[in-house]
């Protein structure tokens, strides 16, 4: 090899053909060009006349200066230059090629890569043969060292890929260092600079080699644990080796819906110098956090910077009612407080009537003694099970009435109640007590088909009392837990697609001692994740083997586990991934999971000091860069032109044909691509100009703004109600609005609009990311949103309509607080007018609003107005009364849609004194509510 300077040449006797260019001029320069052929018909006449012109008899100057350079480039190619070229390794034995290859090399996978490409160019120039070992593998029974060219590893090296586990440095640290060969050769180990519980094992082992060189990343690794869940909120954590640098990692929350996989929000992970492990808290409304699919570091691609969620970190909104009055009730006495002790952690409670509860779209409902139910109550359960819900029931006194009733009907003896998983007998059954001769009872171990199976029955829990249930042919396929003298504890059936489940016992302490159990947690936790798509938890050892769903693959992208995989014990799932067992989600008969690499936060580990015989190096990948193929590509052009002026030397004229003439014109398309671009600042400034004067009118004057739908007759409708409430507001109020103005989200600036108002639509397309986060920022800002879904006579019919499943769907990414529908107190109600409802064209639809924010201890009610920054206002409102059809005036002042149906005048004015309300609320916030702490809130500012 020849060096001059950064320049190198592999085979540099060639270049001894460069002094042959000297002959090669003289050559071509005595060499004539062909002469022309003129034919000419009336040759004749011209024979015997002499032609003043000569052929030349020397080639063109140019021409030869164009033929020496295709020689030399041709020369200089063949040569092998290579820039920027790396000094040969000391040595002439074999060289062995060890990569970690785990998930810790996935974020540098590239460079890496480029680095084991240029071991094997030095390699290859100096010889020496190759053994190259990726060590995220199952460790080979007899490894030995497979020396071959360096040339034949080229392929295996570019096509390697990471493994979603540690690499197995352990065992490779046994089979590498025993390998006959190994101390005669030189070793490159490629690190990711972590301690994967070897201690430095695989590197004691390679340095009884010739040489070993360690080759370190540049950018340690961050990795993710598992998602939890404590004191009811989702938490992810980051970990990273601890430094002494600060650093923010944003973490990326992703989720499927209807359109397939999007982000839902993205998180950032704080640390602290010194710190190896920073949580992130997930802040989103129940229905975005329910499908959240996986989250991820967006800087980094690994499988360690990606954990995939379950069943256990979806939280399910349960309906609680009771048939007793929980007002005035004790505590340790109330129907309701265990149950709600049990969910708090696991699940969202409401709690209300039964109608009321349905309203909320909850995923199971718990009847704590509730005997017998109305038409209507029992018509709304029914359906609403069938659709997929899961109804819980506890016994009681009620239920155990409504038991009697119905063995005293002769009827109901032959006819089964849907929303009863078994027939109950009349009366019950009491055990324990003064007057009864048995014992408290025990509760039997959970057999294999039920879904509290693995889960330990204390021998201290015993129920005194139970209502009992008929006996049938399908009693013992029913019952999901028993007691030890075999009767029914819980009892299940399903119907439709939904599923009915008794507890034949009160949901309170008075029958039995469940209640004051774990057990009872954990029972009502298997129970609340089975409302989703599968349970999931913590597995027990004696669990059917799981099978493999979707694998994570070493960038971490999951997809669906292909061909006939062979199961994992579930005991398994409770170690760390490795080649037996990558990461995904794994799915058994009772359970689905995620199984991850790191299941609880802790910090990473960095590798052990390398040896001190190692040469450490930074991971810089393949700086040198061949010419090689740039100089032949230059040849090569350089012999075109030389063949175009051959032929126009020779006379002949070159035509072109139509295939030709296309690619030429091909070949200048990013010419022509480049004109509009002269026209483009006139229409640039155009639109400048329009945007500049719309953001004038709205920074200096009140405008409501509506955002365009697409659908031509909602937004005509959506112009005509601003501009109606408008002229109200400017009649009955001091607020004096200019003409209402269109909003597209994704190109408009939404901060010069203290309102908007956001009619739903259902082919309306879903926002991008980026406009979803100026929606978001704009609510942050004291922004105000109002999301019209047009379809409260469907509420009221019984019903959703399609707007409302768009709704879902449009504001997915948005970060909404926690909503609740608007108090009788609300400050919505008397910002202008005393109201006490707001109908639109429709009426009967709730109000949603951000729910009354909890104060901490301590603080009261006017210093959380005075640290409220948004001055109380709600970000955004929800209905479906469609405001907007009885607000909307055409031009002549006159309504343009009916509006109710027998005092239509008195249901609009209502619609524009809410319109009032609904624009003094998001102008002046709670003003009205202010009036009563402005003692306390003189007295703070005074201070």
């Amino acid at each position: 090899m020849l060096s001059v300077g950064a320049l190198a040449f592999l085979n540099p006797w060639l270049l001894a053909a460069l002094a042959a260019l000297p002959a090669l001029w003289l050559l071509l320069r005595a060499t004539p060009p062909s002469p022309a052929r003129i034919s000419f018909p009336g040759v004749r006449l011209l024979l015997g006349l002499e032609d003043p012109e000569k052929t030349p008899h020397r080639t063109p100057w140019w021409l030869l200066v164009l033929r020496t350079l295709i020689a030399a480039a041709a020369i200089l190619a063949f040569a092998e230059p290579v820039l920027n070229p790396q000094a040969e390794r000391e040595g002439d034995g074999p060289v062995v090629l060890v990569m970690d290859g785990g998930w810790a090399s996935a974020h540098d996978w590239e460079l890496r890569r480029e680095a084991a490409l240029a071991e094997l160019d030095r390699a290859e120039r100096a010889e020496r043969p190759v053994s190259f070992h990726i060590i995220a593998a199952s460790v080979p029974e007899d490894l030995r060292l497979e020396l071959r060219p360096a040339a034949r590893w080229r392929g295996a090296v570019e096509a390697a890929q990471p493994a979603p586990f540690a690499p197995q440095r352990l065992g490779f640290a046994g089979a590498l260092g025993a390998a006959p060969g190994l101390e005669d050769a030189s070793v490159v180990w490629l690190t990711d600079g972590l301690s994967h519980g070897d201690d430095g094992a695989l590197a004691d082992a390679l340095a009884r080699a010739d040489g070993l060189r360690m080759i370190y990343p540049l950018v340690p690794p961050v990795a993710l644990s598992a998602p939890r869940i404590e004191e009811g909120e989702l938490l992810i954590s980051a970990m990273r080796t601890p430094e002494d640098a600060s650093q923010t990692v944003r973490i990326g929350v992703f989720g499927r819906g209807d359109i397939g996989e999007r982000r839902l929000a993205t998180l950032e992970a704080v640390f602290e110098g010194g710190e190896g492990v920073a949580d992130a808290a997930v802040d989103l409304p129940l229905e975005l956090r329910n499908q959240i699919s996986r989250f991820a570091i967006i800087s980094q691609e690994s499988a360690g910077a990606t954990a995939l969620t379950d069943e256990s970190v979806r939280r399910r909104r349960v309906g609680l009612t009771s048939g007793a009055s929980e007002d005035g009730a004790l505590r340790l006495v109330s129907n309701l407080h265990y149950l709600r002790a049990a969910l708090s952690e696991t699940a969202d409670v409401v709690e209300g009537g039964i109608e009321d509860l349905l309203q909320t779209n909850p995923d199971v409902m718990a009847l704590a003694d509730v005997g017998r139910l109305t038409g209507p109550e029992r018509e709304a359960l029914e359906a609403w099970v069938e659709a997929g819900g899961m109804l819980i029931r506890f016994a009681g006194p009620r239920l155990a009435r409504g038991a009697d009733l119905a063995a005293a009907d002769a009827a109901s003896l032959s006819e089964s109640d849907p929303l009863l998983p078994v027939n109950l007998r009349a009366g019950g059954r009491a055990v324990g007590g003064a007057m009864a001769w048995g014992a408290p009872q025990a509760i039997r171990d959970f057999n294999r088909e039920s879904p509290f199976f693995g889960l330990t029955a204390p021998r201290e829990v015993t129920v005194t009392r139970q209502i009992l249930a008929r006996l049938g042919p399908d009693l013992a396929e029913k019952t999901w837990a028993a007691l030890e003298d075999g009767t029914p504890l819980v009892t299940s059936s399903g119907v439709g697609a939904g599923r009915v489940i008794l507890f034949h016992v009160t949901a309170n302490a008075e029958w039995s001692s469940l209640p004051l159990s774990g057990l009872f947690v954990d029972m009502m936790g298997r129970l609340v994740s089975m409302s989703g798509a599968g349970g999931a938890g913590e597995l027990p050892d004696d669990v059917e083997p799981m099978r493999p769903v979707a694998l994570m693959d070493g960038f971490g992208r999951a997809s669906a586990a292909e061909g006939d995989l062979t199961p994992v014990a579930a005991a398994r799932l409770k170690d760390a991934p490795a080649p037996d067992a990558p990461p995904g989600l794994y799915a058994g008969a009772q359970a689905r999971v995620a199984y991850n690499l790191f299941a609880e936060p802790v910090e990473l580990e960095a590798a052990a000091p390398a040896p001190l015989s190692a040469v450490v190096e930074r991971l810089e990948g393949r700086t040198e860069q061949r010419l090689a193929h740039w100089l032949i590509g230059f040849a090569l052009i350089l012999l075109a032109i030389d063949l175009l002026a051959a032929l126009w030397l020779s006379g002949r004229r070159i035509r072109l044909n139509p295939t030709a003439a296309a690619l030429a014109l091909a070949a200048l398309s990013p010419l022509a691509a480049l004109s509009p671009l002269a026209f483009a600042p006139q229409a640039e400034a155009q639109e400048v100009e329009v945007d500049l004067e719309r953001a004038l009118i709205a920074a200096n004057n009140t405008v409501l703004a509506y955002v365009v739908t697409g659908d031509d007759q909602v937004d005509r409708i959506s112009e005509a109600g601003l501009r109606g409430l408008s002229s109200y507001l400017t009649s009955r109020t001091a607020i004096e609005p200019v003409e209402p103005m269109a909003v597209n989200l994704e190109t408009d600036d939404l901060s010069l609009y203290p309102m908007i108002y956001w009619p739903i639509t259902e082919r309306q397309p879903t926002p991008s990311d980026e406009a979803s986060a100026r929606l978001n920022e704009f609510m942050r800002n004291g922004g105000m949103i109002v999301l019209d879904t047009r379809d409260a006579h469907l509420a009221r019919a019984g019903g959703t309509g399609p707007n409302a499943q768009a709704l879902r769907r449009l504001v997915a990414a948005l970060d909404f607080p926690p909503l609740a529908y608007v108090p009788q107190e609300h400050v919505l109600t008397r910002t202008f007018y005393l109201l006490d409802r707001f109908p639109g064209r429709h009426t009967g639809g709730r109000v949603w609003l951000q729910a009354p924010q909890r104060t901490d201890e301590g603080l009261d009610a006017a210093d959380a107005l005075i640290a409220d920054p948004n001055d109380g206002v709600s970000p955004v409102i929800i209905g479906a009364a469609d405001w907007a059809s009885a607000w909307a005036v055409d031009q002549n002042g006159d309504f343009m849609l009916p509006v109710g149906r027998s005092n239509g005048f008195r249901q609009r004015e209502m619609a524009f004194r809410f319109g009032v309300n609904l624009v003094m609320y998001a102008l002046t916030g709670n003003y009205k509510s202010d009036q009563v702490h402005v003692p306390a809130l003189l007295e703070r500012l005074g201070q």
